[in-house]
């Protein structure tokens, strides 16, 4: 059984500059996917700053116990990096509702079941399912943060609870590459190359589906 949340439609302004913002985050997804495996193979501060990337926080925290880099202005600037569109997907759930959470799950046949999934997550936990959504999931964590918008928690409770949980798993992720040490830097390398190469595939994979379904479109 689906969770009714309160829905109210707007347009004018308020739905304008929320469409703007969510194509501009999408646009800066898709360029920090790109640059993330050369900056993290260049500096993992400053991807770290700019995505609050948590592999660059584990690089970073390698690079601190090994070689002494400085990494507080990093790692203080990466908890905000982690969390500073999220209130743009809680906006977004606020306006549109369910409007926009087919899209959000990726607007597949399987994207009911995904909306559905974290509409149960939402309706259990409520506003502690923003510390969640830094948990591996096997769903969008826009999702949540939409359904959290649609379901009217307030921007604010929504924030406080966004940067407690941004703090405990930048610091952690920080505190484990401290751990691992200098020791660990062959491995980071290893991945910092093989991510780019998922990422392209990625974007290939997405730019051949978005194609087919033109075709398909178009053969209609």
């Amino acid at each position: 059984m689906r969770v009714k949340f309160r829905f109210e439609g707007h347009s004018g302004w308020a739905a304008a500059l929320c469409g703007i913002s969510l194509s501009v985050v999408a646009v800066y997804q898709v360029v920090s996917l790109l640059a993330r495996p050369v900056l993290l193979a260049l500096s993992p501060a400053v991807l770290a700053m700019l995505t609050g990337s948590r592999t660059a926080l584990v690089a970073l925290g390698v690079l601190a116990a090994g070689r002494g880099e400085p990494w507080l202005l990093a790692l203080v600037v990466s908890i905000v990096s982690i969390m500073k569109f999220h209130w743009v997907y809680w906006w977004a759930g606020a306006l549109w509702g369910e409007k926009v959470m087919i899209t959000l799950a990726g607007g597949s046949p399987r994207a009911v079941k995904r909306v559905e999934r974290a509409e149960v997550v939402v309706r259990r936990y409520r506003v502690l399912a923003v510390a969640l959504a830094y948990v591996p999931l096997p769903l969008p964590r826009e999702l949540i943060y939409a359904l959290l918008g649609q379901s009217r928690v307030r921007l604010w409770v929504f924030v406080v609870v966004d940067v407690v949980a941004a703090v405990v798993t930048q610091v952690s992720f920080f505190a484990a590459g401290v751990a691992l040490g200098e020791s660990a830097l062959p491995l980071i390398t290893f991945y910092a190359k093989w991510v780019g190469v998922f990422a392209v595939a990625v974007m290939a994979l997405a730019g051949a589906r978005w194609w087919w379904g033109r075709s398909e479109q178009k053969a209609v």
